[in-house]
């Protein structure tokens, strides 16, 4: 995340998810537990490429 952070210039956000994600929020109090992301990737990839 470091090195992230000094390419960007800013702390990235992190985003956790899948079956052992709840146990991680505790070892990474900046992150946010984000269970559907996937989902929610598929279905932007899904609206930007309806008209392709």
């Amino acid at each position: 995340l470091r090195e992230a952070a000094r390419l960007l210039g800013r702390e990235p956000a992190l985003l956790l998810h899948g079956g052992g994600a709840e146990a991680l929020l505790p070892w990474l109090p900046t992150a946010s537990e984000r269970p559907r992301l996937v989902l929610e990737g598929l279905a932007a990839w899904a609206r930007e490429n309806a008209s392709a």
